[in-house]
């Protein structure tokens, strides 16, 4: 009995104790992309005007919706756990925007191939360059 006892003691002993890495790292799902997200503002691809764009995501219809920062827009998407693709089939409202480069942000959005996610942070990727970060907050302008 004292033999069994030692033994499971020294195989306790022995484990692998987890690391702090290991402790603060999340497993991330498709699911995790679910809901609305808004781009993280920098000085680089600021737009001048005083909306955010937004897109929000609904993995159950392969659906998004939101705005650019001025326009309206919606459309499919196919998505992996590491891919995702924005369908160029993609409607957008046609308000005018002064001073918005609007074609370029949904040039950006179409060339997306990937995304993951880093500290509550949606980045999205294209041949692993980050596009754009995405955050579950609207933070406030830089």
């Amino acid at each position: 009995m004292m033999a069994l006892l030692i033994a499971s003691l020294c195989m306790i002993s022995a484990q692998v104790k987890p690391t702090s890495e290991s402790l603060n790292k999340k497993t991330w799902s498709i699911s995790d992309l679910e809901g609305k997200w808004y781009l993280q503002i920098t000085p680089v691809n600021d737009s001048s005007n005083n909306r955010i764009p937004e897109i929000q995501f609904d993995i159950k219809q392969n659906r998004f919706s939101g705005t650019t920062g001025c326009n309206q827009m919606s459309g499919s998407f196919e998505v992996t756990d590491s891919t995702l693709h924005i369908d160029d089939k993609m409607i957008t409202t046609r308000m005018f925007c002064p001073g918005y480069d609007e074609t370029t942000f949904l040039h950006k959005l179409l060339k997306i191939d990937g995304y993951h996610f880093k500290n509550g942070r949606l980045i999205l990727t294209s041949k692993n360059d980050i596009i754009s970060q995405w955050s579950r907050k609207k933070l406030a302008r830089i």
